[in-house]
């Protein structure tokens, strides 16, 4: 071994152990010692840094225990032969906040306009300031109360929901939600899941892993095929009938009372995916089903603020029916809340100032102007075709195109627009994401992708 001459700095704040296990370790990724050798005895390498034995010690222990180097009886510690590497062989980088590499890489288009950080992040602070005690407990398993009152009232002004809080449970997206789901219904021995052919494949795989068997009914303009529901089978129906995901068809009145009417005939339950029904821009939102469901108690209603809020947000909530929360409540203390609590008392102020809806009356405004700046564009664009554009945070086409959708998504990829691929009557559609491009850049955007396809 060649002889490793270790440097510190004692007028620094860093302690003397930690300088020497980082001089170390960062040796051992340069190679500089190689797998194998022997590091200096504790003895000699306190005498040649003027140090306590003891802070040699540390060092070397530290390095043991998070697995850089080992020891042998009588005989000292020597590198490992082998550590964890990134695939290319060489040490993943020591991000620190504030640098560049600490941040995501900008792949897609972001407006910041999109979302009033400054206004959520007063109540992050309140939170923080005024509320430390909550912080000191765990959230419990079904979510912060003040959250699901601010989500009741709600719910039943903006969408015609009518819940109480106990009905209500938060959770970290749709899929965890769907999991819960699944393992209520099948206490009450309900395992056939039928969902609209195409939908969410989330959702349908966690149905799957949890063992129902799945039955796919055809999507048409107005919704699911209603005929086409099983009959003399108690099952659940997952759909999103207003703004049906991926294809946007939207379910009139008419068809959610012969829905329900199903499920009721039927003895099954529907899971209504609204998850982002708030974003209309050529009327006004549609109430939901479950608002039409005064009786029966047959939908179980899903929400998400994944869309109203910011992209990495990972709240939504789920609203059961009476019928079912005799069920739940048997079951709920096997789960843990994986929300975080600070952000759910956040969005409980930021709801209750009024903040939240204020921001999604501006998102509607600007979503529709961008919109409109998009179908302006795609107008000159022969081989595109509309198939919705009415709702939501995407707009549904069809590409006639030599390239393969593998291609097109990555030259969307290369314009940074996010754009998702799904098939529908054995026909190749995508869903442009235009929302978080901004308003200014949506032109060179667009012209960008589609002169290249």
């Amino acid at each position: 071994m060649k002889k490793l001459t270790i440097v510190i700095d004692k007028t620094l704040k860093t302690p003397l152990y930690r300088q020497i296990y980082d001089y170390i370790k960062e040796a051992i990724f340069n190679q500089d010692i190689k797998p194998d050798e022997k590091l200096p005895s504790l003895r000699s390498l306190a005498k040649n840094l003027e140090i306590s034995i003891t802070t040699i010690e540390q060092a070397y222990g530290q390095l043991e225990v998070e697995g850089y180097v080992y020891s042998k009886a009588n005989s000292g510690y020597y590198v490992k032969a082998k550590l964890d590497m990134n695939p290319n062989g060489t040490r993943q980088p020591n991000l620190q906040f504030g640098d560049d590499l600490a941040r995501s890489p900008n792949t897609y288009y972001y407006d910041s306009e999109c979302f009033n950080f400054e206004r959520y992040k007063k109540c992050l602070n309140r939170v923080i300031n005024e509320y430390q005690d909550c912080l000191n407990h765990q959230s419990t398993s079904q979510g912060e109360l003040l959250l699901r009152q601010e989500i009741s009232r709600y719910v039943y002004q903006s969408r015609g929901v009518r819940a109480s809080s106990d009905q209500i449970v938060i959770g970290a997206g749709t899929q965890q939600l769907a999991t819960l789901i699944a393992r209520i219904l099948t206490t009450i021995d309900t395992n056939v899941f039928v969902v609209e052919d195409p939908s969410y494949i989330p959702v349908i795989d966690t149905f799957k892993n949890s063992h129902f068997s799945t039955l796919k009914v055809p999507v048409t303009k107005d919704g699911v095929a209603i005929d086409k529901l099983p009959t003399n089978i108690p099952c659940v129906l997952y759909t999103a009938p207003s703004n049906q995901f991926p294809t946007g068809a939207f379910m009139p009145i008419d068809k959610r009372i012969e829905a329900i009417n199903w499920a009721i005939k039927n003895k099954s339950y529907i899971i209504e995916d609204d998850y982002d029904s708030e974003l209309r821009y050529l009327s006004k939102p549609i109430p939901a089903m479950q608002g039409l469901d005064k009786h029966s108690q047959a939908i179980i209603y899903l929400g998400s603020f994944s869309s109203t809020m910011y992209q990495s947000f990972r709240i939504s909530y789920l609203i059961l029916p009476n019928s079912l929360l005799d069920q739940y409540n048997r079951i709920k203390d096997q789960y843990n809340q994986t929300c975080s609590k600070l952000e759910q008392l956040a969005l409980a102020l930021f709801m209750h100032s009024g903040d939240y809806q204020k921001g999604i009356k501006k998102m509607r405004k600007l979503y529709a102007a961008k919109l409109e700046t998009v179908l302006a564009i795609l107008k000159d664009y022969d081989n595109v075709t509309l198939t919705n554009r009415t709702t939501g945070i995407a707009l549904g086409i069809t590409i006639r195109s030599s390239k393969s959708p593998e291609q097109i998504i990555e030259l969307a990829k290369k314009a940074k627009i996010k754009i998702r691929q799904y098939e529908n009557n054995q026909e190749t559609n995508y869903l442009l994401y235009y929302n978080y491009i901004p308003k200014k850049d949506i032109n060179k955007a667009l012209v960008t992708f589609l002169g290249h396809i």
